[in-house]
């Protein structure tokens, strides 16, 4: 006899379905750890596009700041200097002042033949 035939239909059936049943969990975990690994890596590339984003936008709020920070320094090099002219203009102002107020004694003095009064000394500002 031979093997084939001392085998019945149930019996191959049976074989069959003992590699099948297996074969067919097996391809199932593949499809599915597959489809995870799909989801998986489009998530990993959706991160990686709104890291990119979010970078981008860093670098601009970083260079916004940066033009901001230079600005306020000019603008405090400018009210130095605005600072230091008004008191150069302000001493010129005092000395014309003082210039101004002993050329009038000393006219009305001159005029009038009386001596000018002594000249006082200023204070150093």
């Amino acid at each position: 006899m031979n093997a084939a035939s001392a085998l019945g239909s149930g019996d191959v059936l049976a074989a069959l379905l003992v590699m099948a049943i297996p074969l067919i969990a097996i391809g199932t975990l593949i499809w599915r750890q597959a489809d995870r690994t799909r989801g998986l890596q489009a998530s990993i590339e959706n991160a990686a596009e709104k890291a990119a984003t979010s970078s981008e936008g860093v670098k601009r709020i970083e260079a916004n700041v940066a033009a901001m920070r230079d600005e306020l320094h000019r603008d405090y090099v400018r009210q130095d200097a605005l600072r230091e002219t008004e008191n150069r203009i302000s001493k010129r102002m005092d000395d014309v002042e003082h210039v101004v107020r002993n050329t009038a004694t000393t006219i009305i003095s001159a005029l009038s033949g009386v001596e000018p009064p002594p000249r006082r000394r200023r204070r150093a500002a």
